[in-house]
């Protein structure tokens, strides 16, 4: 798109897109500064917004959950066939139906009720309106159905280590603290966090890690999540 600077304004906003895929594309806000190609009239470029949408190869993991799903999405009009229509609108989408329940827990007799997810907790209208139409084009006729963003659990996690003999200990927190990060904000729709794994993750994240203690939600007891839910890190604190 063209963009337009005119006199006396200092700044304008555009949109951008990387060249390079996977998640590592996501970066955080501010944190876009060079310019590698000059601009007359333009000397300073940041982004107020943390960068989102990229999503790396789908691995041999996400293929095997998701083949299953392809073999059973032959016969139309199953639940199976429904969960493979959203699961292939794009990588890391994900779909649990509750049958003859209402988004609100109650009975509702022929409905579908379809939790949707892209992997963020919190998919776009746009999402949700994509995973509607691939749904209504494989539910039975005569059904009845209705797609919904999950109910985020937060997890608040203090974590405390103990550290090796020559292992630096904020190198090993920070280790510690990104592994748990992604195992607890990468855990599947409907997927229960278990207290004990995130001790079993910060021992595995490296060898300099000698003890472990864990709070979770200031308790010792698992998140246990519905097909409605899915659970996000609110607060991780590694020390």
């Amino acid at each position: 798109n063209g963009y337009i600077l005119p006199i006396s304004v200092i700044s304008v906003a555009c949109a951008i897109q990387s060249l390079n895929n996977g998640i590592a594309a996501n970066v955080a806000e501010n944190t876009i500064k060079v310019m590698v190609d000059a601009i007359v009239g333009v000397d300073y470029c940041n982004n107020t917004g943390p960068m989102s949408g990229g999503l790396d190869v789908e691995n041999i993991q996400q293929m095997q959950v998701r083949f299953p799903l392809y073999i059973a999405s032959l016969a139309e009009g199953t639940i199976e066939a429904i969960q493979y229509s959203i699961s292939s609108l794009k990588l890391g989408m994900q779909a649990t139906i509750l049958e003859n329940v209402g988004a609100d827990g109650t009975p509702y007799p022929g409905f579908l009720c379809i939790t949707v997810d892209d992997g963020t907790g919190f998919p776009p209208q746009s999402t949700l309106n994509a995973a509607a139409l691939a749904a209504g084009a494989t539910r039975a006729g005569g059904v009845m159905w209705g797609v919904f963003s999950p109910i985020v659990l937060q997890a608040n996690i203090a974590i405390t280590i103990s550290t090796g003999i020559g292992y630096d200990h904020q190198i090993v927190v920070g280790i510690v603290d990104d592994a748990v990060t992604v195992f607890v904000n990468t855990l599947q729709l409907g997927q229960t966090l278990p207290y004990s794994q995130i001790a079993a993750v910060a021992y595995g994240a490296s060898p300099g890690v000698t003890n472990v203690g864990v709070l979770l939600n200031g308790g010792s007891s698992d998140m246990v999540a519905t097909p409605r839910n899915v659970v996000k890190i609110n607060i991780l604190t590694v020390v």
